[in-house]
């Protein structure tokens, strides 16, 4: 295909994309990892060329309060199949994991791979961990599953978490915590140390309390004293809004040849 026939191929693919409807504001956006109903058939291959580390890592670099010196183990690959060596001055690639296990990230990340064999390079590939560690926020998970499917187990799981309309699911209550958690292990705010706060919630609930109102201290520790949480009412979006998520997928750039 020529530069020109490419180059115009991305920008119906861009424009159809862009185009507004009164309805609707979704717009669909592009991951940086290529989605996998293209099975690379490499890839089996490439994952035996990989052994798999745990390092002791300290559980929390931002305080010094005796539990966040626990040690957990934090996972990362190595592919040594390229490496030229330390003595021949052969460079080292890292991977830096997002949010996810990061065994689904390597045969989607193709910049190492591909330039693994030209540089002799060292490929590393690193876990992150962020909020994971806390064992009942693992457990709740489970916890919010079993109660939605018992009889009106979705008024109770509304009740539990004052929501400001009735869950339809229970995938809509996981899909808020779950980014309260994403925003607070990222951001976390030096001033408002919205990590420590919602562990602290967390782990100074009453003993009394079950996972599911342990979980809900932790929310309001996140988002303060609320009439009500987890779907409040949509607001028309802003100029803001719209224009970020068009930027996200029309903002396009193509090399010409």
């Amino acid at each position: 295909m020529s530069s020109s026939h490419y180059s115009l191929l991305i920008f119906l693919i861009a424009f159809s994309a862009c185009v507004a409807t009164g309805q609707s504001y979704y717009i669909l956006k592009l991951s940086v990892l290529r989605q996998t109903f293209i099975q690379d058939p490499t890839w089996v291959v490439r994952a035996k060329d990989f052994q798999t580390f745990f390092y002791n890592q300290t559980l929390d670099h931002f305080n010094y309060r005796p539990e966040s010196y626990t040690l957990f183990k934090q996972k990362y690959l190595i592919n040594f199949k390229y490496w030229g060596g330390a003595n021949a001055s052969a460079p080292i690639l890292v991977y830096l994991g997002a949010e996810a296990a990061i065994d689904g990230h390597i045969g989607g990340v193709g910049f190492l791979m591909d330039n693994a064999a030209h540089f002799r390079a060292l490929l590393v590939y690193i876990e992150e961990a962020s909020f994971s560690c806390h064992q009942t926020i693992r457990q709740s998970w489970e916890e919010i599953d079993r109660v939605a499917f018992e009889p009106h187990g979705l008024t109770k799981l509304s009740k539990t978490f004052k929501t400001c309309s009735p869950l339809q699911s229970s995938s809509e209550l996981k899909n808020n915590l779950i980014g309260i958690y994403a925003g607070a292990a990222q951001y976390n705010d030096p001033f408002r140390r919205p990590v420590e706060a919602i562990c602290n919630a967390i782990d100074g609930a009453s003993p009394k309390n079950d996972i599911l109102k342990k979980i809900f201290a932790g929310l309001v520790a996140s988002n303060g004293n609320l009439t009500c949480y987890v779907n409040p009412p949509s607001s028309p979006p802003s100029q803001t809004d719209l224009g970020w998520h068009w930027q996200s997928l029309c903002s396009l750039m193509v090399e010409q040849e």
